[in-house]
C-alpha cells in the first residue's frame, strides 16, 4: 500500500476553504482515498489521535466493507476509541465508507441535546477511509420530502413530533447514500464485496464485532414485542443491500397493512415487518453498544432490554 503523504498547513487551509465554498453549493462532498491520504495530519485538523491501534490494511483482494452512517456525536473522545478497538481492529482488511451531514450545531430536546457542537471532521480520524461523504441538509430535504411522511407519525410511543420521525428519515438516507457510495467504488474496482457491516457513528461499542461471523446479524437487545433492532447490521452483501436500500420503497406497502395503520412509521416496529417481508434470515448476537448524545451523555439503558 502506498505510504501516506503529509501536507502542511497552507495547503490544508486552501483545501478547507475550497471545501467550505463547495459545501454551500453542492449536494455532497465526496473525499476518496487519494484526497484523504493528503489530509492525514491530525494537527492540521486541530484534533488529536486517541488510539494506540496500528491497523495495517491489505489493498488487494479485500472482500468486505464497513459502512458508518449518521452524525458523529461526541466522536473523538467517546465513540472513536470504541470503533477502533471493537470494529476496525477486528475487521482490519475491510474498506471503509462513511456518510454524514454538513451539520455543526445539533439540537434534540427529547435527548436533552440543545445547541451542541457536532465536529463532523473528527470522522477523518478513522484511518484508511476509502470514501467519505458530507451531505448538506438543504439538499437532503430537497430530495426527501419529510413533511409528506408526517402523516405516518407514530403516536403513543414517546416520540417528539415531528423531529423524531425526521431524524429517522435522515438516518435512512445516510445509510442508503453510504451504500450507493460503496457501490460506486465496487464498480470502479469491478468486484463486489462479500460481507458488509453497517454501523452508527454515534454509539459506544463495548465488545468485538466480526462482520464475517454470520449471514444476517443484528444485536440481540431491543428485540421484543414486534421490535427489531435497527441500529446495526452485518452479513452477506445481498442481505445488507436490502437492509440499507429498501426502506423508503417499503413505507407505502407497510402503511397499507393493519399493523402499519395502527402503529404508524415507528423505526423498530417498521424494521420488524420489513425483515419479515424480505425474508431475511436474521440472527441475533450478544452485541452491546450504547447511544451517545451530542452533549456527551451515554444511554446506559441500552443493551438491557
Amino acid at each position: 500500500m502506498p505510504s501516506i503523504k503529509e501536507i502542511y498547513c497552507p495547503l490544508f487551509c486552501a483545501f478547507l476553504i475550497c471545501n467550505a465554498f463547495a459545501f454551500m453549493n453542492s449536494s455532497q462532498i465526496v473525499l476518496n482515498k487519494a484526497v484523504i491520504s493528503n489530509v492525514t495530519r491530525t494537527s492540521d485538523l486541530n484534533i488529536l489521535p486517541n488510539s494506540n491501534h496500528n491497523v495495517t490494511r491489505i489493498s488487494d483482494n479485500i472482500d468486505c466493507a464497513l459502512i458508518f452512517f449518521g452524525l458523529p456525536k461526541s466522536f473523538k473522545n467517546i465513540v472513536l476509541p470504541s470503533i477502533e478497538k471493537y470494529v476496525l481492529a477486528v475487521n482490519p482488511y475491510c474498506d471503509i465508507f462513511i456518510h454524514t451531514y454538513n451539520i455543526s450545531i445539533y439540537s434534540n430536546p427529547r435527548n436533552s441535546e440543545k445547541q451542541n457542537v457536532i465536529n463532523r471532521f473528527e470522522l477523518l480520524l478513522i484511518k484508511n477511509i476509502t470514501s467519505i461523504v458530507f451531505e448538506n441538509l438543504n439538499d437532503f430535504h430537497n430530495r426527501i420530502n419529510v413533511s409528506y411522511y408526517h402523516k405516518y407519525f407514530p403516536r403513543g410511543v414517546g416520540w417528539q413530533y415531528p423531529e423524531s420521525l425526521d431524524n429517522m428519515l435522515m438516518q435512512w438516507n445516510s445509510i442508503q447514500t453510504a451504500w450507493d457510495q460503496m457501490v460506486n467504488y465496487e464498480e470502479k474496482r469491478d468486484k463486489l464485496y462479500k460481507q458488509v457491516g453497517l454501523f452508527r457513528s454515534d454509539v459506544l461499542y463495548t465488545n468485538d464485532i466480526d462482520i464475517q461471523n454470520g449471514k444476517a446479524v443484528t444485536a440481540k437487545f431491543n428485540n421484543m414485542n414486534n421490535f427489531t433492532n435497527d441500529r446495526l447490521f452485518f452479513g452477506l452483501r445481498e442481505y445488507a443491500q436490502i437492509w440499507a436500500t429498501k426502506r423508503f420503497s417499503f413505507i407505502e406497502p407497510y402503511m397499507k397493512t393493519a399493523f402499519g395503520r395502527k402503529i404508524g412509521l415507528h423505526s423498530e416496529m417498521f424494521m420488524n415487518k420489513f425483515m419479515t417481508h424480505w425474508k431475511i434470515p436474521l440472527t441475533l448476537q450478544e452485541i452491546c453498544f450504547k447511544r451517545v448524545r451530542a452533549n456527551g451523555n451515554i444511554n446506559l439503558q441500552d443493551c438491557k432490554v
